[in-house]
């Protein structure tokens, strides 16, 4: 995050967090499977490890598929960014926080 400010002069969103993410975990397995897109079931399994450290902390899934993460309590601030506003992080709200219905989802790995 911190050269991501250095270059453009703002906190990038939750939802750029999200997409670079879904890039390293792709990123993952493409590195796990020494680059055998072919092996789907490879490929799989490896993005079912995320093997990455995600900008919020290690990235790791519940038994719905879901991520296990922690969540925070944001404040809109104006700011120099391209839309004029960011969020600030206010406080963390959940800690490795399961989704509620997980329990319930017949999904299981």
């Amino acid at each position: 995050m911190a050269d991501f400010r250095k270059k453009f002069g703002y906190t990038p969103s939750f939802y750029g967090a999200q997409s670079y993410d879904s890039i390293m975990l792709i990123d993952s397995a493409v590195r796990a499977t020494h680059g055998n897109l072919k092996d789907t079931h490879a490929l799989v399994k490896a993005m079912r490890k995320a093997d990455f450290d995600s900008i919020r902390g290690r990235f790791t899934y519940n038994v719905n598929h879901h991520p296990i993460q922690d969540f925070y309590l944001l404040q809109a601030v104006k700011s120099s960014g391209p839309d004029g506003a960011e969020m600030r992080i206010l406080q963390k709200a959940f800690e490795k926080h399961k989704d509620a219905y997980s329990q319930d989802c017949k999904m299981k790995w």
